[in-house]
């Protein structure tokens, strides 16, 4: 991702509501990722990056925690 996004997708995409922030490497439907890319939402990837997820989702877990 190039740009931070979030919102509800429609239902053909099979993505649930989401919320994507810059740099974030994510599966898309094709249509909906060429889509992106032509908005300037995002880029393609050659491969997904894992340690990127694995960056979000830790940061994740600690606003979980701090809120808990």
């Amino acid at each position: 991702m190039l740009t931070s996004i979030a919102g509800n997708a429609d239902a053909r995409y099979g993505l649930a509501d989401f919320s994507f922030a810059p740099n974030d490497v994510v599966d898309l439907d094709k249509t909906l990722a060429a889509s992106w890319i032509d908005a300037g939402h995002a880029e393609k990837v050659k491969a997904a990056r894992p340690e990127a997820a694995q960056e979000r989702k830790a940061d994740d877990s600690a606003t979980v925690q701090e809120g808990a």
